[in-house]
């Protein structure tokens, strides 16, 4: 009878577990904080200690701060892990997935504590490989914010994955965690984690599926999903919302487009995401940008169709005052892959600046683009095309190629604008300035 009631027990633990969602493939998750590192230590540090902990297949995303790991390259797979390391913010997230329950969330203990002994070692040659080829596939996504409560984050990713149609969602830690699977039997379709850091202002979404592609967008559009669900619940939003009713649908028409209205920015339509929305001053004057993206479809020559307004504020009111559709189009398989960041362009000019990255066929290849307000027109005002590419995992044809751009904003003789400077590294070397000439930025010779 004893043994009886101990299997019992053992079974309502391992059906209540989070981590394991009661069908294979099991997820663990450990989140390493408050910690001093650089993204290259970690990485090295990653890379020996995956080596020895015996996984055969170890690869370096696109050169940055992620490490994809397979135990075994032929079924069964063991483990697969992925590390992802963010310096600025000072945390190590480790993800396993495994065929057996009890080791996803030991394995994800036991690397976290070895990268931390290692995370002080030189930089180790590790050849990288392409992503391992047997199922499941694991897609990482990362996103920064502002200030949240590790609460409203878990309330937001719970109704978002509701939303999204998985059948369950478990919150785990204190609302730090959120699992979820799809299905709740085979096949599973996909397994999510959520990691919610307020403390390191951070939101980390890893996925899990039976299809290479699908788990990277996947974690991309959930993660932005939360955070559009989560920032719409901030205090300008929710004064905004407030002040429905005392908005003044005011709309201004451009030529060769229909009206843009303040509540098509506020409330974008099914279908439509707001990629980011930033409240700035300028000219005294307070303001919003809005940014906001269409997909295409889903294969991989789609891409999204990139909309943008800014909207300045006018008592209790808001109004357009400059807006356009089909400013640009990036990234693959109808999902933005890259970032979008805000930033100063001038002494009071502000802009998106969009690193649309992707890889094709071992191909990883990188360009900028700056989208802005000029006059009552959002335009795409610098473009700068092939600013980095690696085609290691090709097999290095017809020649080995990895270089990467960093831009600088600099004053220069435009009174509004700053000249930008683009700096290449690696294979290719060479510097190239950029000033405003009209409303775009010119090469200048």
């Amino acid at each position: 009878m004893k043994n009886v009631i101990c299997s019992l027990w053992l079974l309502l633990l391992l059906i209540a577990s989070p981590l394991v969602l009661a069908i294979p493939p099991y997820l663990g998750v450990t989140v390493g904080e408050n910690l001093s590192f650089t993204n290259s230590s970690c990485i090295a540090a990653t890379k020996k200690v995956l080596e020895n902990e015996g996984f055969q297949k170890i690869v370096q995303y696109q050169n940055g701060t992620t490490v994809f790991a397979a135990y075994q390259t032929s079924e069964p797979y063991r483990y697969k892990a992925v590390v992802k390391c963010l310096s600025d913010a000072g945390v190590i997230m480790v993800v396993a997935v495994a065929d057996v329950a009890k080791n996803a969330k030991q394995k994800t203990e036991h690397l976290l504590q070895k990268i931390r002994q290692y995370h002080n070692l030189k930089a180790v040659s590790i050849k990288s490989s392409s992503a391992p080829s047997i199922s499941p596939y694991l897609g990482i996504s990362v996103g920064k914010n502002g200030s949240f409560a590790n609460s409203s984050c878990s309330a937001a990713a719970k109704e978002v994955l509701k939303n999204d149609g998985f059948q369950k969602v478990v919150p785990y830690n204190n609302g730090k965690t959120v699992f979820a699977a799809y299905h709740n039997r085979q096949p599973y379709r996909y397994k999510v984690v959520v990691k919610c850091l307020s403390d390191a202002k951070v939101i980390m979404v890893v996925a899990v599926a039976e299809r290479a592609r699908s788990a990277k967008k996947k974690a991309d559009s959930l993660r932005r999903k939360i955070q559009n669900y989560r920032g719409s619940r901030t205090d300008s939003a929710t004064n905004a919302k407030k002040n429905t009713k005392s908005l003044r649908w005011k709309s201004l028409k451009f030529r060769g487009s229909r009206s843009y209205s303040v509540k098509k920015w506020l409330n974008p339509f099914q279908g439509v995401e707001t990629l980011l929305q930033q409240d700035f001053r300028q000219n005294n004057r307070d303001k919003r940008l809005i940014i906001q993206t269409i997909s295409t479809g889903g294969s991989f020559v789609d891409s999204v169709i990139i909309n943008g307004a800014v909207l300045v504020k006018k008592g209790r009111s808001w109004q357009v005052e400059s807006a356009a559709n089909n400013i640009a189009t990036a990234g693959t398989y109808g999902f933005f892959h890259g970032e979008a960041k805000w930033v100063k362009i001038g002494s009071e000019q502000y802009g998106v600046l969009f690193l649309d990255s992707g890889g094709h066929m071992g191909y990883n290849f990188q360009s900028f683009f700056i989208v802005a307000a000029v006059g009552n027109q959002m335009t795409k005002l610098f473009q700068l095309d092939d600013a980095g590419r690696n085609n290691a995992a090709a097999g290095c044809l017809p020649k080995c190629e990895s270089y990467k751009t960093e831009l600088k904003f600099v004053p220069g003789k435009h009174p509004d604008y700053f000249d930008i400077q683009a700096i290449t590294t690696g294979t290719v070397q060479k510097r190239e300035l950029f000033s405003v000439s009209g409303t775009k930025y010119q090469r200048v010779k």
